[in-house]
C-alpha cells in the first residue's frame, strides 16, 4: 500500500469520509470530513504515515508499541498482547508501521 492508500484506509475506519475536491483553479485535493458533518466542515486529508501530530494520538489510544531494530534498520510497531506483539508490522518509518497496525486493529472490530 502508498502512503496515499494507508492514510485514506485509516481515515475512512476512524469515521471519515474521503474524497476528491476541485479547487477553483483546477487543483484537486483529497479532504476528508466526519461522516455525520457537513460539507462545510472539509479539512485536508490527514498524513498518519508522516505526521506524529496525527498518527500520534491513534498511537496512544490503540495503545501501540513501536520499537527498533538496529541491526536491521526497522521499525516494528505492534499491538502489545501479553508477551507477544500481534498484529505487527515492520517499516523503515516507525509511524507507517503504526498506521498499518491500526488499520489491521480498527478492521479486526467491524
Amino acid at each position: 500500500m502508498t502512503d496515499f492508500e494507508i492514510n485514506k484506509r485509516l481515515a475512512e475506519l476512524l469515521g471519515y469520509k474521503v474524497f476528491d475536491l476541485t479547487l477553483p483553479h483546477g487543483k484537486i485535493v483529497t479532504v476528508m470530513r466526519k461522516t455525520y458533518q457537513s460539507d462545510v466542515c472539509k479539512i485536508p486529508l490527514k498524513d498518519y504515515c508522516n505526521s506524529w501530530d496525527d498518527m500520534g494520538p491513534i498511537i496512544v489510544d490503540l495503545e501501540i508499541e513501536i520499537r527498533f531494530n538496529q541491526v536491521h534498520d526497522v521499525a516494528l510497531a505492534g499491538k502489545v498482547t501479553g508477551r507477544n506483539y500481534y498484529p505487527y508490522e515492520t517499516d523503515i518509518n516507525p509511524l507507517r508501521a503504526a498506521a498499518l497496525v491500526a488499520i489491521k486493529v480498527l478492521e479486526a472490530r467491524l
